[in-house]
């Protein structure tokens, strides 16, 4: 749920304008009701943002496009698992997620490759999704904080992490600040063509949201670091038609994952 609201409120800071939103129980089968919603609007939105987990994303997916709905699908890391094509197949193609890091060998963006040859090695495969990447990450951030504070006492290393800076992840290059626990990271999109991921953008978000009662981070912040783009690929295209008028113009609908009681 705060990755739609998340999705909400930037999307109407960049001048979207956001013409409906639903939720759904977490292990639905039957999103007939959601589909209906967004056929019965007076004007068809422009993409649908739909925050899911990697359990339901693929029959969303697939019924969105058995409906008639052809629009750009978008969301988070949840679309980052065999699941998304296995269950989706063909209608996953125009769908784009944001994810850690695109890990294909030839294709990807991913930085130093130990985590291919070590998970390979035990596995006889290469990791299919950005959370390997991410364990490894998280495991040698720790040791390197060790390293640099020449102790592993425990309050040590949390401030040894706060003072990383330019960190050569797997998933990119990792920044802490003082106080900040958020990493300053690029942010990875992957697009889905047909049936084969591809890489669509590397970002460095603008504006980076907090958890409650924390001020988001926003570009031009710690280094002017915001915003960056890095020049591994195409520049970004949702396949939508020109905006009209001031700011993005686009017309969007949410669905997300809540409770039972949340749908009522």
């Amino acid at each position: 749920m705060l990755l739609a609201r998340y999705f909400r409120e930037r999307y109407a800071e960049l001048g979207g304008v956001i013409v409906g939103v639903d939720t759904y129980a977490g292990g639905a089968t039957d999103f007939s009701s959601q589909i209906a919603k967004i056929l019965a609007l007076p004007a068809p939105p422009d993409m649908l943002y739909v925050s899911s987990g990697p359990d339901d994303i693929g029959r969303i997916i697939k019924q969105l496009r058995a409906a008639g709905l052809a629009q750009p699908i978008v969301g988070g890391d949840g679309y980052d698992t065999p699941l998304l094509l296995q269950v989706a197949g063909a209608a996953a193609d125009n769908t784009y997620f944001t994810t850690h890091a695109f890990l294909d060998p030839q294709r990807g963006n991913a930085g130093p490759a130990p985590v291919h040859r070590g998970l390979h090695d035990r596995v006889r495969r290469s990791p299919d999704t950005a959370f390997a990447a991410l364990g490894y990450d998280a495991v040698m951030l720790i040791a390197n904080a060790i390293e640099r504070a020449g102790s592993a006492k425990q309050k040590a290393i949390p401030e040894a992490l706060e003072a990383t800076d330019d960190f050569p992840a797997v998933t990119g290059s990792i920044s802490f600040g003082p106080g900040e626990h958020i990493p300053d990271k690029d942010v990875t999109v992957v697009k889905i063509v047909g049936t084969t991921p591809t890489l669509a953008a590397v970002i460095r978000p603008q504006k980076v949201p907090a958890p409650e009662g924390v001020p988001a981070r926003t570009a031009g912040g710690r280094e002017g670091r915001g915003g960056r783009r890095r020049d591994c690929c195409e520049p970004l295209d949702l396949s939508l038609p020109p905006a009209r008028g001031g700011g993005c113009g686009r017309r969007g609908a949410t669905i997300h994952s809540g409770s039972a009681r949340a749908r009522r």
